[in-house]
């Protein structure tokens, strides 16, 4: 219980060094489940990364196309923080093909905020034969690198507009950030269980990797907040 509670002030510590967060919504049969020992399977698409402040990626990343150096940096980064956070045994990186089993769905989050995703039909269960490429990374609960599994896919987080920013505001205060769209799919049953806006903006000047990291570390913060992954106390149902 004590290590729960740590975990629960770190990422809430983390949450409220941000300028601004990003809004998720939980389907309520999820809302007092604690899912442990799940594997995640995140699909990214290529062409949904996108930096938008490529000078800084250069500087702070890597050299080469800036879109490419943040996608390879995310899919390391991500999962090891996912993974962190939440109670699953593993996180898989891949992409599914989305073809005439998904759809665009609109997701309201409160009366100004909206947006849609690309997401597989209500009732639908994906298979791995769906999927667009191999293995791109690979955590466990203990951050070991396996070959890619062919068990059953049982949790999909889809990832759009993935996006990196910096920008300065008056009176010459640097910002850093990134945002992106998710939905939580259980794969099991083909439903959602939680989708939203994760935004993380930071005041200051990024010097190293490490500042992008640390961002990366908030926006996985914000994708399994409140859900039945997340390390958070409170939720006593076990599945």
């Amino acid at each position: 219980m004590l290590k729960q509670w740590l975990v629960f002030i770190l990422i809430a510590l983390l949450l409220i060094s941000c300028a601004k967060t990003g809004v998720v919504v939980i389907q309520p049969v999820y809302k007092s489940n604690r899912l442990r020992d799940k594997k995640l399977l995140v699909s990214v698409p290529r062409s949904e990364v996108v930096a938008e402040n490529p000078d800084e990626i250069h500087k702070q990343i890597g050299e080469g196309d800036p879109d490419s150096v943040l996608f390879a940096f995310m899919k390391k980064t991500l999962p090891k923080y996912l993974i962190k956070y939440s109670f699953a045994s593993s996180v898989q990186m891949a992409e599914f093909k989305h073809d005439t089993n998904f759809a665009v769905i609109d997701f309201i989050i409160d009366d100004t905020v909206s947006f849609s995703l690309d997401v597989p039909k209500n009732g639908y269960c994906l298979h791995l034969n769906e999927l667009n490429n191999t293995l791109l990374f690979f955590h466990n609960s203990s951050n070991d690198k396996y070959p890619f599994s062919t068990n059953s896919i049982q949790f999909v987080i889809f990832i759009e507009r993935w996006r990196t920013f910096s920008y300065t505001s008056e009176p010459s205060i640097e910002h850093n950030g990134c945002e992106c769209l998710f939905a939580i799919w259980d794969n099991r049953i083909g439903r959602s269980v939680s989708h939203g806006l994760a935004f993380v903006d930071l005041v200051g000047t990024f010097d190293t990797q490490n500042d992008w990291e640390g961002v990366i570390s908030q926006i996985a913060g914000q994708i399994l907040l409140q859900t039945p992954f997340t390390k958070w106390p409170g939720s006593t149902k076990l599945e």
